[in-house]
């Protein structure tokens, strides 16, 4: 396993959280949930024109593995972009999507980067944990993240105010 470095976290959550211009998002080795226990929600699968809070621009093509993992690709307006696989998990009725990059050179890094995610009046929302409040937090295991999560889920503080993406379903053209 490698470990993910602080500017490629940065990098990866910039479109993996996922639209260029983030400072950076939270992302831990500890999961809510082992991700073969988890369950894809096809309402995410689709192509989304996504757009954070500087205005930056970048397409979302999401699509299910196995019902259990998803894949995210990612494309910016000069066609550029990665490739990521995620999870989704619950905690209290709210939806997080762990995500992880898959590097060209095949390499899996052992941080999943965390952010909760919803779909609201036809808008992919995603809310990224801030990576500066986080690192103050002592998390040595799932359990304690899910505690952590369980416990401040609601707490305007832990997620990145200047991290928030909404996307838009693109429709397909007949």
């Amino acid at each position: 396993m490698k470990h993910l470095n602080p500017q490629k976290a940065v990098l990866i959550c910039l479109l993996a959280g996922l639209v260029a211009g983030f400072t950076g998002c939270f992302a831990s080795k500890y999961t809510l949930v082992p991700p073969e226990q988890a369950k894809v929600d096809r309402k995410y699968v689709g192509d989304w024109d996504a757009i954070n809070t500087k205005g930056d621009h970048v397409t979302f093509i999401i699509r299910n593995i196995d019902d259990k993992l998803f894949t995210i690709q990612t494309r910016d307006q000069e066609n550029k972009g990665d490739s990521y696989v995620g999870f989704l998990a619950d905690v209290k009725g709210t939806t997080f999507a762990e995500v992880r990059e898959l590097p060209e050179d095949g390499t899996i890094h052992d941080e999943w980067m965390l952010m909760k995610i919803s779909l609201v009046d036809g808008k992919l929302l995603l809310d990224q944990l801030d990576q500066d409040k986080m690192k103050n937090v002592q998390i040595a295991s799932s359990q304690q993240l899910r505690a952590f999560l369980e416990e401040h889920l609601n707490d305007p503080a832990i997620y990145a105010k200047d991290e928030f993406i909404a996307a838009t379903r693109i429709v397909a053209r007949q």
